[in-house]
């Protein structure tokens, strides 16, 4: 990633510069507004209870949330389940303004190269990653490496229904439906249930508006800065594609299986 904050890639922007400002506008408006904020982009309520529901961890489960950016969804999670998520995300920026916002343990790291000891959490979720990385069976190997076996598993990743994988925008790698239940399989996990998220997924009116004010806010502040525009670009180009149905979300819950998946 560039040192210039003018010269980054929509995605480092969205996670990086992006990151500290809406950690900086929820922090001058408010707590209640941190978890909408930190959510935007992931899913609402209604998606991180479809996950959380299936993947069924009891009080006390240690979640590891990879890619975790802001960390709203593992905050959504523990307040929700009294679960204990331990958070990795690459990008700086995202990964202070998550400890900042939350408190939860976090820590700088890939996805596809996890420093984590074989079989050591009781879940584990990786939501929007696995569309951002050519690497894709070895962040989805890692996955499976690092959770106890029958563990719980979570995914949400941006597909496309073409037999290739559409590339687009800067960052993004969107894999075939197909691939990303084979890439599960041979990482020895066993698919429990799949959904697709409607184009017109609805959020609550509190999310909805929190998020907005969040927004407007980092605007007011940030809105001529070229990381800025660098990522509200990004947005539109992926609010495209979903809208006409060139990629859709896909909602993945599995369990890992008995085989050692240690390389």
């Amino acid at each position: 990633m560039s040192d210039d904050p003018g010269q980054e890639s929509g995605l480092d922007a969205e996670f990086d510069a992006m990151a500290g400002w809406v950690a900086e506008a929820v922090r001058s408006r408010g707590d209640r507004y941190a978890v909408p904020a930190a959510c935007r982009g992931t899913g609402g309520p209604r998606v991180l209870t479809w996950l959380l529901d299936r993947m069924a961890m009891a009080p006390g489960t240690t979640l590891l949330d990879v890619g975790a950016g802001l960390g709203g969804p593992a905050a959504f999670a523990r307040d929700r389940d009294r679960v204990r998520p331990v958070l990795l995300e690459p990008e700086p920026a995202a990964a202070r303004a998550a400890g900042d916002l939350f408190g939860m343990p976090v820590a700088r790291a890939d996805a596809e190269s996890l420093p984590l000891r074989d079989k050591g959490f009781d879940a584990v979720w990786s939501l929007g990653v696995l569309c951002t990385t050519p690497h894709q069976a070895d962040l989805v190997a890692e996955l499976a490496r690092v959770v106890r076996p029958g563990g719980a598993v979570g995914v949400m990743v941006l597909v496309t229904s073409q037999d290739e994988a559409l590339v687009a925008p800067t960052g993004n790698v969107f894999p075939p439906v197909a691939e990303v239940g084979r890439m599960v399989r041979a990482a020895g996990l066993v698919v429990q249930d799949t959904a697709e998220i409607p184009v017109d997924d609805p959020l609550p009116r509190d999310w909805e508006d929190a998020q907005a004010t969040i927004l407007e806010e980092v605007e007011r502040r940030h809105g001529d800065h070229p990381a800025y525009v660098a990522a509200k670009e990004q947005e539109a180009l992926m609010g495209d594609l979903v809208a006409h149905g060139l990629v859709r979300r896909l909602l993945l819950a599995a369990r890992a299986g008995e085989v050692d998946h240690g390389r």
